[in-house]
């Protein structure tokens, strides 16, 4: 609401249609047009009357007033508009008050301005219509110019920040950082493992994709950090780690496991400079010559493995390697939120507010996963097929004496392949 009074400006009034009014502390002006900086405004009353009060605003200054209106002035209809702009502002403000606590606001106003109002049930309406055209652009905005985040997408469902990071407004090159003080204090935690990921399915139009970052604690795998990105460059990956390290200078992880992208592999190498990165890739290739070797006796390990690499294991037989790679990619812990998330989501490419409002329950539950475990509660059970190839695993280790190497070997892999 804007007040003309002796030139004293303080803010914009809405009308029904959710136009600007300037409201003098005796007349409403709506908007004529706009040049040269310059605002023109017409009394409200000049289609209907013909009246001929103007005003000129410039940098929120009053600039020329016409006085010339040719009705009387009603002060109970301007006290009124400006109890209906409170209404709307509390509305928006306060997403989980209901229209009647909303309404219940309204401070005390005198016998002519109360009449002046709409009726109770009437203001109770305007509660879900003013909130339904704030969050209009926030449903599905078609530019970036359009996104506006305001409150409760900009808190978690415990009213703590949540947008730790805005990069700019608009910017084509907008990132938005999601995640918590508390998060942040467990990865910045004593021999942290980071698992960083990329998902494009998830991930709004008006954004390339939603990076997360995960990390071990308690014995449990939580998703801590989720960003959406612009892009896959460098700058835009180098942006999160600084902006990262920005929001809590105690962040050092001891290591960081990620997709081999060399983008993000320079960019969190040059922040975090004394941390080990190690892409899936390389991860996978190790496995490939651990997992099944985990299961041969200690003194056997050594001849075991060379033996393999002797028969061209890497090389020539890759193929024999195929069930371990795919049980690793299947159930890999990021991997396998991912699937979980995109699931919760229902859609590829989710409206900006609809992925907000998941991400939040997102976090409400990994607060309530933190508070359980910080209390001992355990990780859930295993499910029973794989307690059941576990078993199956441990019966063909009792063999190892009596058995083929190469069938010992061939038999780990097929039950490691049986938990897809």
């Amino acid at each position: 609401m804007i007040i003309l009074d002796y030139n004293i400006y303080n803010k914009h009034v809405k009308s029904s249609k959710g136009k600007d009014l300037l409201v003098s502390i005796r007349y409403l002006f709506e908007k004529d047009y706009t040049k040269n900086g310059k605002t023109y405004w017409k009394c409200t009353k000049y289609n209907t009357d013909k009246c001929l009060g103007r005003a000129h605003t410039k940098d929120n200054a009053v600039v020329h007033h016409k006085d010339e209106h040719n009705h009387i002035p009603n002060a109970a209809e301007i006290g009124a508009k400006k109890l209906i702009q409170k209404v709307k502002e509390t509305a928006t403000s306060q997403i989980e008050a209901t229209p009647h606590q909303v309404i219940s606001q309204i401070p005390s106003s005198s016998q002519a301005i109360c009449a002046a109002l709409p009726s109770v049930p009437a203001m109770k309406k305007i509660v879900p219509r003013i909130r339904r055209r704030e969050t209009a652009s926030l449903s599905n905005p078609l530019t970036l110019a359009e996104l506006i985040l305001i409150e409760p997408y900009t808190h978690t469902l415990n009213n703590d920040p949540f947008i730790l990071y805005d990069s700019s407004v608009g910017n084509d090159n907008w990132i938005l950082l999601f995640s918590t003080d508390e998060n942040l204090k467990i990865l910045a935690s004593e021999q942290c493992h980071w698992f960083i990921d990329g998902t494009f399915k998830s991930s709004p139009h008006l954004f390339t994709q939603l990076l997360t970052i995960h990390a071990i604690k308690f014995n449990a795998v939580l998703p801590l950090v989720f960003a959406l990105l612009p892009n896959k460059t460098k700058d835009s990956y180098d942006r999160v780690a600084r902006e990262l390290l920005n929001l809590n200078k105690n962040l050092q992880p001891a290591t960081i496991m990620t997709d081999f992208e060399p983008a993000l592999f320079g960019a969190f190498s040059d922040v975090f400079t004394n941390t080990k990165i190690r892409g899936y890739a390389d991860f996978t290739l190790n496995i490939k010559q651990l997992m099944a070797l985990a299961f041969i006796p200690v003194r056997d390990v050594d001849n075991t493995f060379y033996e393999l690499m002797s028969q061209g294991f890497f090389v020539k037989h890759e193929e024999l390697l195929r069930p371990l790679t795919d049980y690793f990619e299947d159930t890999w812990i990021v991997e396998g939120w991912n699937k979980a998330f995109s699931s919760l989501l229902a859609v590829t490419h989710p409206t900006i507010r609809r992925l907000i409002d998941t991400l939040k329950k997102e976090q409400g539950l990994t607060e309530i996963k933190i508070n359980q475990l910080m209390v001992g509660q355990e990780s859930p059970a295993k499910k029973k097929k794989y307690r059941e190839v576990a078993t199956r695993i441990e019966n063909i280790v009792t063999t190892y004496n009596d058995c083929d190497k190469k069938e010992y070997l061939i038999g780990i892999t097929h039950n490691l392949e049986m938990q897809k």
